[in-house]
């Protein structure tokens, strides 16, 4: 029971704490300060400030709170999970793993706090121990859906795509309607040149948001992949309406023209393409479309700026190669 003497520390600490879960940080702040002249080395005032600073993006001064905590309390459970919390918040993944790990040493089973550091320890590519927080905190809860995305993540990081895909299934079961895992699904099978299967993901991601990016640029290139050139360029047609200086898209939109013999929208989309800037793909595309016009000058600047853009690139260097042999036959 807390002293007559305590009572206003107290009282205050459960004011600004309130003030706090409603996110009234101001108030919170004031009266946390208040607190904390009564009482300078009060640890739930101390934890109190720094859960605040924290979300508030003060980071700096949200970890000089916590560390005067564990200057005197270094167990202190509430102010190590605070400044793994505010590590990550500062983007410093290997700091916020040694506070977690610190934390899980007197609270083993926080399953959150165990896919926090999966995610640090991927983000730093220590892939393997990543992995193994992430299965930990699975154990203790399986059907965490931060755990589920972390892993499934990881899988696809790593090109263990069917692996990836179980986990993503395992979290649309939870969260069906969960955009980002269903767009992430479509293009792990894409990338298994499963393109049915991708076209059931973005076709569930479609139904939610009809506009995503994503899942329009991922139709389009499954399409493609089956061999549908038209369909694709509508696919990415609308894409364009929403985003209409995606470089890559105009490349792929006058790529497929080309197959389709419309040299004329090919060249278009090409030259729109190079508008925005540089791009490979774009230039060896249109200088062999210059080519075929007869425009052997065009075609050969353009074919020499992408060899010596990237002088490895194959491509590149058979469309110069071949350019420069009908030059000498015309000859």
């Amino acid at each position: 029971m807390a002293s007559a003497e305590d009572r206003p520390v107290v009282e205050l600490s459960k004011k600004g704490r309130n003030y706090l879960k409603n996110k009234e940080f101001s108030k919170a702040e004031e009266v946390f300060l208040e607190a904390l002249e009564l009482d300078p080395n009060n640890s739930y005032i101390l934890v109190g400030l720094g859960d605040l600073k924290r979300l508030t993006h003060r980071y700096e001064d949200s970890l000089g709170h916590y560390e005067q905590v564990l200057e005197h309390d270094p167990e202190n459970i509430f102010a190590l999970r605070g400044a793994g919390d505010c590590c990550r918040g500062d983007r410093n993944p290997a700091r916020s793993i040694d506070y977690w790990t610190r934390y899980l040493e007197h609270n083993e089973k926080d399953h959150q706090v165990m896919v926090r550091i999966g995610d640090a320890y991927k983000r730093l590519n220590l892939n393997e121990v990543a992995e193994g927080y992430y299965q930990k905190a699975l154990k203790l809860k399986p059907r965490d859906r931060f755990a589920l995305f972390g892993v499934g993540e990881l899988y696809y990081k790593i090109h263990r795509y069917e692996e990836a895909l179980g986990y993503f299934d395992d979290l649309l079961e939870i969260e069906p309607r969960h955009i980002h895992v269903l767009t992430m699904a479509g293009n792990t099978c894409r990338r298994l040149r499963q393109y049915d299967r991708a076209v059931n993901y973005y076709d569930r991601a479609l139904e939610h948001d009809e506009s995503n990016v994503f899942a329009l640029y991922g139709m389009g290139d499954c399409v493609r992949g089956r061999g549908d050139f038209q369909e694709a360029i509508d696919w990415w047609l609308k894409l364009l309406d929403k985003d209409s200086k995606n470089q890559a898209v105009l490349s792929r939109i006058a790529d497929s023209y080309e197959r389709l013999g419309n040299l004329s929208l090919a060249k278009d989309y090409f030259n729109r393409s190079l508008e925005l800037g540089y791009d490979q793909h774009s230039t060896i595309g249109l200088s062999k479309i210059l080519k075929s016009e007869g425009d052997f000058e065009g075609a050969l600047e353009l074919a020499e700026k992408a060899c010596g853009h990237d002088a490895k690139d194959e491509r590149a260097k058979e469309n110069l190669e071949d350019l420069r042999a009908t030059m000498e036959e015309d000859r």
